[in-house]
């Protein structure tokens, strides 16, 4: 059956979807070629390939009416194919004629004008954005190739366009020149009038040149970058900027005064004009010329309107700093370099602090978008500005102070302030450069954002990022002692002397660390006097106070580990002291008991258990308060020395795991005799804790001997109150997934030799499910709990739990025959446990397989929100598949590259014959197929899912062949069926995740996202799906609302619909896709009018009668306490189905 085309075109043409056309129609209308155009133009441009490929194909077979040479669509819809897929093949300047007829200039992006050269600059800007640094991983080479072709397209269409437009200023000079014979009193309308036509046909003529320039001066700058040849775009400005400079002059001298933007367009063009080299362009003219906008007063305008000009005023004072970047940092690589000025940078650099000087209001977290991005312009400057002197770290500090604001550019800077930050260089910006004082809370961003990146890079890239943020603070820490920043020490000082200490202990360096803090407590101490600005009137710590506290703890522990570390070394025991005194100064409760505490924690660091313990013991008789304390360093100790030797020393491991047992067993009953007693809340609540400490070391040990109903019973009982402690809660949910793990990796045989579980009774079953249940529930309601969004501390745990609950679900359906109801209910049990471990935490980074597992799971259980996210994640790696990508674009070519393995042999010939055709359609079957009876077919349809079933049987051929065939053409034919038989497993998982979305968009009533996949899977899979051709039906129902649709396509449309009712209409299960059909039939009627309507009023009539219609078919369960007439729809689809059938 052929279906005309409908108008507008594609239902869904911009998500790749093949479009409705009628492959036998004759020569249509213009319009209708246009359209369909457009539509093909639409895929071109979203990267759709092979859709554009089978479009094109239908548009040389509909037999449209065609120009000639850059008046052929067709051309045109080349010229747009190859600009993307063959840009070799692509001639930019073939279309820059401006009479080119509408059409093509929409595909072609033809004709000229400023809308084409700022769709080139942002084509450019996408891979070589000047507010961005360059990409960490280089763009592709296709991607090269576009910034490329764009470039070289502004440079020939800018003076081209340029030229048209001050073609028609001159037709306006007559009445110009008489503008000075007017009377401004009797002629001031005329003045205005011409004054106002001079200035916009200027500023149109300007606007073309400053756009253009924002993408070509990127290019001088920084092109060789990206593999880009400069010189032709300097030879066109050097040129441009000659040939106009005495009238751009005259411009500015005329008209800049009456409106803003002539300056502010002219000031660029004077700026290349001074790199370039041009003779008759001044840098004092330059700056003159941003600073007749720099400069305006806007005190009397509008609120309105003095934004608009504020936001100009930044987008000068950017220009202007942009200007001297380029001039001070040169241009270009190798024999084709220009040296730049260092001068010029710090004139930059300068002019930054003049803008800071003058314009004190401006926020870089303002609320006009505009502005805002232009003060993140001007930010990100002035930061190149400081790097490319070589203060990275103030270069760092205003980077770091634009991505602390709302502003749209702020995720640009955390770009700047991290790029080449992992590499752990040293070149001219490393450690042992010159260290220039910066602003210290500026250099304190910076350093705790790299300091932030280091946690989730690898190891080389985390020493980078440490390094950087260690010079970052030192020149922070450099800046406290400058008088500009002087006064920053009460608020910022303790912690950045702090974070610096802390990053050398990360570098692994003790003895600069424990210096580093020594010297930020002498500094502390300096600045307490007769009051300490660090304690409020109430003599409790302020924020800033709270930094210092955990300053003296660190210099206490850095300066007592170096001197445990050296032994007792002269040098490190005066630090050490030295350390003491100034923390007895500056904190007294931090020495004595704390101070004492931090030693015998360094103890245990640096591995002296035997030590740490008896020093433990020995600071609990001297503190009896600290009993508390001394027991949980002891078990610190003691189960951190047992890790150590478990394996190496298993008669200490023994001796460890008794003591652990005992004294865990010992402080419980301590602890419950305190409590009885114990009144104070504060005191209570850490006995408690402390008895959960107990528990928890108890159960470890319990694990180690294989006790896990023991430890399971245990942790349930604890989370009848769940623990306070984040840190012990976490050890308590990670025990507990450890304890359901090994115990049922026991159960089910699974050790070092086997990895296999072992099929179990279900009696068994079901007495591991009632033991495991209850740990799970806890472990699923509390896991959130203690790990919020960063679930990565039980990210092991939740696998472990995962794990177990499918092998439960496995060995519960092995045992159906059995006990089916039971079974059911745990398998269905176990599958969810299982889904919610691991879903929240799948990404693209995870494993393709495990993501399209959970995503079964999840649909299978009716969770199917959460599913979806999931088969959008594989359908990505379907996207990117090499084997499913090749046979996307040539069925028959990918499938047929197996037949000299598999059908070399006569034996295999007929099971590979039969195993491609349910692989490969040929090129007009899908019309037969729905023209003809499947029995009248010469072969099968497509069938991905019948064709794994084929991939089997041909493997079972190949295994009971394998004493015949010779063992290298065995292997290879194993090979070759294996990488067959995972393509087929690929494409029918595309057809069943394309399935599962569209019916879930369709429930939700997500026409926008149904459709397209439906129409794809009728056009391209089965057209007799009734599922897929009902999904097609509803395409056709929504280009009626929004365009004209011929009645031939209608009336196709209606037949399909007719056919999936007759087909659904006595299946119970199918009452929403019967209602889907039975509704369209109805609709589709309407929309044919006259006497094609009577059909509506009998169906309706019937419905009636028969007490079918949605609120009968389409109604959920009834809930407690509903009334009897209440029908409650089944979701939101029944919803839309019922508005439909009222509406009719």
């Amino acid at each position: 059956m052929n279906y005309a085309r409908l108008s507008p075109t594609l239902l869904a043409c911009v998500l790749g979807v093949a479009p409705l056309v009628d492959l036998c129609a004759a020569a249509t209308s213009t319009e209708q070629r246009d359209e369909h155009a457009y539509a093909i133009k639409a895929l071109i441009e979203r990267d759709c390939k092979l859709p554009a490929d089978r479009q094109l194909a239908e548009w040389d077979k509909a037999g449209y009416s065609d120009g000639s040479g850059t008046s052929s669509v067709r051309e045109a819809l080349q010229f747009a194919y190859d600009s993307v897929w063959n840009p070799a093949k692509a001639d930019a300047k073939r279309y820059d004629d401006k009479k080119l007829p509408e059409v093509i200039k929409r595909i072609t992006g033809g004709g000229g004008g400023l809308n084409q050269i700022i769709k080139l600059v942002n084509d450019t800007r996408r891979i070589m954005d000047g507010d961005l640094p360059k990409p960490a991983v280089t763009p592709s080479e296709e991607k090269l190739a576009a910034l490329k072709r764009a470039v070289e397209s502004l440079t020939a269409l800018m003076p081209k366009e340029f030229k048209v437009a001050i073609d028609e200023v001159k037709k306006t000079k007559e009445a110009e020149d008489k503008l000075w014979d007017l009377d401004e009193k009797k002629d001031r309308k005329r003045i205005d009038e011409i004054t106002h036509q001079a200035i916009e046909m200027r500023l149109d003529a300007l606007r073309l040149f400053y756009y253009a320039h924002l993408a070509l001066r990127e290019a001088i700058t920084r092109g060789h970058e990206y593999g880009l040849d400069a010189k032709p775009v300097k030879e066109m400005l050097a040129s441009f900027l000659k040939e106009h400079r005495e009238m751009l002059q005259d411009w500015e001298f005329q008209w800049s005064d009456s409106h803003l933007l002539i300056a502010m367009y002219l000031a660029p063009a004077y700026g290349e004009g001074v790199r370039l080299g041009v003779e008759g362009y001044t840098t004092d003219e330059t700056e003159g010329t941003f600073r007749k906008v720099t400069d305006y007063d806007a005190s009397e305008s509008d609120a309105r309107t003095r934004v608009w000009i504020e936001t100009q005023q930044l987008q000068a004072w950017t220009g202007l700093l942009r200007w001297r970047y380029e001039l001070g940092v040169g241009n270009g690589a190798g024999d084709a370099a220009v040296k730049g000025d260092p001068k010029e940078i710090e004139r930059g650099i300068n002019n930054f602090l003049d803008f800071k000087n003058v314009a004190k209001g401006h926020a870089l977290d303002h609320s006009d978008p505009s502005y805002g991005r232009s003060i993140g312009q001007l930010w990100i400057v002035a930061g190149r500005l400081y790097k490319a002197k070589g203060d990275s770290a103030t270069a760092g500090s205003v980077w770091s102070a634009l991505r602390a604001a709302k502003n749209p550019l702020s995720f640009a800077a955390s770009q700047w302030i991290t790029e080449g930050s992992a590499s752990g260089g040293s070149g001219g910006n490393g450690w042992v450069s010159e260290i220039i004082p910066t602003d210290p809370s500026g250099a304190l961003g910076v350093g705790t954002l790299l300091l932030a990146e280091a946690q989730n890079a690898n190891p080389k890239q985390a020493r980078g990022y440490t390094l950087q943020a260690a010079i970052q603070m030192r020149a922070g820490v450099a800046g406290l002692n400058n008088t500009a920043w002087a006064g920053q020490f009460v608020d910022h000082g303790p912690k950045l002397y702090r974070f610096y200490a802390k990053s050398l202990s990360k570098l692994q360096l003790p003895y600069h660390a424990a210096i580093a803090a020594n010297e930020g407590l002498r500094q502390v101490r300096g600045r307490i006097d007769k009051t300490n600005p660090w304690l409020n009137k109430d003599k409790k710590w302020t924020t800033s106070g709270e930094q210092v506290t955990k300053l003296v703890d660190d210099a206490l522990y850095y300066t007592s580990s170096l001197s445990a570390r050296t032994k007792g070394a002269a040098g490190a025991k005066k630090l050490y002291e030295e350390t003491i005194e100034l923390a007895q100064a500056i904190n007294p409760d931090a020495v004595g008991v704390n101070q004492e505490k931090a030693v015998i924690v360094g103890q245990i660091n640096d591995g002296d258990f035997a030590g740490a313990i008896e020093a433990a013991r020995a600071f609990s008789k001297k503190y009896p308060n600290e009993i508390l304390w001394s027991y949980k360093t002891i078990q610190r100790a003691r189960e951190t020395w047992f890790d150590k030797v478990e394996q190496s020393d298993k008669k200490k491991a023994e001796e460890l795991a008794g003591d652990i047992e005992k004294s865990a067993t010992d402080m419980a009953k301590y602890i419950e005799s305190k409590l009885a007693s114990e009144t104070d809340p504060k005191k209570k609540a850490e006995l408690k804790d402390t008895l959960i400490a107990c528990a928890s070391a108890k159960l470890r040990q319990q694990l180690k001997q294989q006790k896990y109903g023991d430890v399971i019973t245990q942790i349930v009982a604890i989370f009848a109150k769940p623990p306070q402690e984040t840190e012990l809660g976490v050890a308590m949910l990670k025990n507990l997934a450890r304890a359901v793990n090994d115990w049922h990796k026991q159960v089910s045989g699974i050790d070092d030799k086997s990895r296999k579980p072992q099929a179990i009774p279900a009696d068994k079953v079901t007495a591991s499910w009632q033991q495991y249940r209850p740990a799970m529930e806890v472990f699923r309601k509390y896991r959130g709990r203690y790990v919020g969004e960063d679930s990565s501390a039980l990210a092991n745990a939740s696998r472990m739990l995962a794990q177990t609950a499918q092998i439960i679900s496995m060995q519960a359906e092995a045992n159906q025959a059995g006990a089916k109801e039971e079974m059911t209910r745990i398998g269905d049990e176990a599958k969810r446990y299982m889904a919610d471990f691991l879903e929240p935490d799948l990404n693209e980074k995870s494993q393709s397989q495990l993501v399209l597992t959970v995503a079964n799971t999840l649909w299978d259980i009716n969770e199917r929100a959460r599913a979806v996210r999931l088969f959008e994640l594989f359908k990505k790696t379907l996207d990117v598949d090499a084997d499913v990508g090749s046979y996307r674009s040539d069925p028959a070519g990918t499938i047929d590259q197996y037949a000299a393995v598999l059908a070399a042999r006569p034996e295999f010939k007929k099971a590979w014959l039969e195993l491609r055709d349910l692989l490969v359609d040929d090129k007009d079957f899908m019309q037969q197929y729905l023209e003809l009876e499947s029995d009248r077919l010469k072969e099968k349809k497509r069938d991905y899912f019948k064709a794994l079933e084929k991939s089997r049987e041909f493997a079972k051929l190949l295994a009971d062949q394998k004493k015949i065939i010779d063992a290298d053409s065995h292997k290879k034919m194993g090979e070759a069926l294996d990488k067959l038989t995972n393509l087929a497993r690929n494409l029918a998982y595309g057809i069943t995740i394309d399935t599962n979305l569209a019916l879930h968009y369709r429930d939700q009533n997500q026409p926008d996202k149904a459709l397209p996949l439906f129409e794809q899977l009728y056009r391209e899979y089965d057209p007799k799906n009734p599922v897929f051709a009902g999904g097609y039906v509803e395409g056709v129902l929504t280009a009626l609302k929004s365009g004209s649709v011929d009645n031939a396509a209608i009336k196709g449309a209606r037949d399909i619909a007719v056919r999936n009712r007759a087909e659904t209409e006595r299946d119970p299960r199918q009452r929403d896709n019967f209602w889907i059909a039975n509704l369209q039939v109805m609709q589709l009627s309407a929309a044919l009018g006259g006497k094609e309507t009577e059909v509506i009023g009998k169906t309706l009539k019937y419905c009636v009668i028969n007490k079918s219609t949605p609120k009968d078919d389409l109604i959920a369960p009834s809930q407690p306490g509903d009334a009897p007439a209440v029908r409650r729809p089944r979701n939101d689809l029944a919803i839309d189905l019922a508005r439909r059938y009222l509406a009719l």
